[in-house]
């Protein structure tokens, strides 16, 4: 006899900052009680450590997210002044794969301001890794891998150029497969872009330059490999 186990659906984002932004409502409402977030910034940040809140520090953080979310997000321009009226306000969301999914209006609002400050601090770590790299040998190519605009996209290391030219080549599913072999098949390189008219190199030259460039990549983060199926492999396992 077997049986067929459900696995809990995790709480979306919006989901969770929105069981936040009702418990300091309760609290802004009624008496000091207890947020498991951090709050002190535009949003709140959910956290395994609840902090005290009494009803003027909540009332305070509300106001703050609500001015915040109008401010950036036209749905949240006309917020009802009352806090529990707030939380009953929803958006219909207009694009991308949650397309026509009503959400919490005030709680999607502070979604999309940490979204945008993720994307920004991620976007800020990837400049001073290509920074870093450009400085430690050149960035670093992946063959057929090109923005919009045609351009070659440079990583700041010989793994993300590697993921970077699976995703291309394999799909964006690539890591469902044989990670360590698809990697391996790999054609990237330091210091030098692929272009529509210079295909990967094909001259044992080349080819000796560039496994080089990866043994020395996968020994600086720690490797002992000295051959480049070796490095392959330690750079593989990193993902």
């Amino acid at each position: 006899m077997s049986s067929t186990r459900n696995t809990p659906t995790q709480p979306t984002m919006t989901e969770r900052l929105h069981s936040i932004l009702q418990a300091l409502v309760a609290i802004a409402t009624g008496k000091t009680g207890m947020v498991s977030a951090v709050l002190s910034g535009a949003y709140p940040e959910p956290s395994e450590e609840a902090v005290k809140v009494t009803p003027a520090q909540a009332r305070k953080h509300l106001a703050r997210y609500v001015k915040g979310a109008s401010e950036t997000s036209t749905f949240c321009n006309s917020l009802p002044e009352d806090m529990k009226h707030v939380l009953r306000e929803t958006y219909t969301i207009s694009a991308g794969k949650n397309k026509g999914t009503s959400v919490p209006a005030l709680a999607y609002g502070l979604v999309r301001m940490r979204r945008e400050d993720k994307r920004t601090a991620r976007q800020a770590r990837r400049a001073e890794a290509l920074k870093q790299a450009e400085a430690n040998g050149g960035h670093w190519f992946a063959e057929g891998v090109a923005d919009k605009d045609g351009n070659a996209v440079p990583y700041p290391n010989a793994t993300q150029a590697s993921k970077a030219w699976a995703r291309e080549h394999v799909g964006q599913d690539w890591w469902k497969g044989d990670k360590t072999a698809i990697l391996g098949r790999a054609v990237i390189r330091q210091g030098e872009a692929f272009t529509a008219q210079t295909p990967a190199p094909e001259t044992s030259t080349t080819a000796s330059t560039n496994d080089d460039a990866i043994i020395a990549a996968a020994q600086a983060l720690g490797s002992k490999a000295t051959t480049v199926t070796g490095a392959r492999k330690f750079l593989a396992n990193l993902s």
